[in-house]
């Protein structure tokens, strides 16, 4: 008796595996996977998971609701859901992102008000909603569009400089995100060639903040390819093979992403390294490959595996509830791998 329900358990064990590696390779289960991702990442953030996680993280509430809106945007372009009901909950994210609430987690001495983080990522998201389907049924486009226009206007009055994200503190990452967020022109380069200057990285690669401007990292470069894929620059083409020929090992159509290329820390940016790969930054090349055209299904296979998903009542969400953020990161990479 005992053996035969030993069988049964390794067997639904072994089921459960499959699902999960073979999510990204079947539009039918990873449709679902992501429809029960928003429905359960949206409830939490609703009840209050984005005000959890600003005690965790020093943006905490605001890039969580950036996030989502993100991953909705973009899969309002696949789905055949209620685009109403999208768009509102991209709403609501935006507000609580321009809220005070929001701000009060920055610091509005700044040379850039509130900073590099705040007005890249609040930007961006803006800019990526205005530009898609689902603003059409927005209940605040005025609003929107007001708040991107003096965004994309305060940016552009400082980008001669590189600009804080909290004082004292530069993040040439967040710069980047300033840059993806500005219209087509000329000043997008300009910043570029100036943010890669000021680095000293023996790869000729953007350092990770300012505290040493030899050290770039996995996580931040992976953001930073992700910014600069829409900026089709020289720098931006030799940054991509550059970042892929150091710190990408690809094993089995599976991409691991270094870190540090030397030894190094884990800490908040970069999650937890293992073999000196970092989560952060393997989860990330998800999303980064993406805008160049490339899905990599077995990688997010193999996440989706390791984050033992529940997938019950049209709700999914990963390690038992107990890292919100990661939920938030998966749904984000799953939507890029639709098609």
């Amino acid at each position: 008796m005992v053996s035969k329900l030993l069988k049964w358990a390794i067997l639904g064990i072994c089921i459960y595996l499959c699902f999960n590696i073979l999510t990204p390779y079947s539009s039918y289960l990873l449709n679902k996977s992501i429809r029960h991702q928003i429905n359960y990442l949206d409830k939490a953030l609703v009840t209050g998971g984005d005000t959890l996680l600003q005690l965790r993280y020093p943006e905490g509430y605001m890039f969580a609701n950036c996030i989502f809106a993100l991953s909705i945007i973009e899969y309002g372009q696949y789905t055949e859901d209620d685009k109403s009901t999208l768009a509102n909950k991209v709403d609501r994210c935006l507000s609580n992102i321009l809220s005070e609430r929001s701000l009060s987690s920055f610091d509005k001495q700044l040379t850039l008000p509130y900073g590099a983080f705040y007005n890249g990522w609040t930007n961006h998201t803006l800019k990526q909603y205005i530009a898609s389907d689902l603003f059409a049924l927005s209940k605040h486009q005025e609003r929107y569009r007001l708040a991107h226009e003096t965004l994309t206007t305060n940016i552009s009055q400082h980008w001669g400089n590189l600009l804080e994200s909290y004082p004292e503190s530069i993040w040439p990452a967040d710069n980047i995100a300033c840059i993806s967020s500005l219209p087509n022109d000329t000043t997008k380069g300009q910043w570029i060639a100036m943010i890669r200057q000021q680095s000293s990285n023996s790869n000729g690669l953007i350092n990770h903040d300012n505290t040493d401007p030899s050290i770039a990292r996995g996580s931040s470069l992976a953001l930073i390819q992700y910014f600069l894929s829409d900026i089709i620059t020289q720098d931006a083409v030799n940054m991509l093979t550059t970042y892929e020929d150091h710190y990408i090992d690809r094993v089995l159509g599976i991409s691991l992403v270094k870190e540090y290329i030397n030894d190094g820390e884990q800490d908040l940016d970069s999650g937890p390294i293992v073999f000196g790969y970092g989560s952060v930054a393997t989860l990330m090349n998800i999303r980064t490959q993406a805008q160049y055209g490339i899905r990599e299904h077995a990688t997010f296979g193999l996440l989706n595996m390791l984050g033992m998903p529940v997938n019950l009542f049209e709700k999914k969400y990963y390690l038992f509830k107990k890292e919100l953020m990661l939920d938030i990161f998966m749904l984000w990479c799953s939507v890029s791998i639709m098609e």
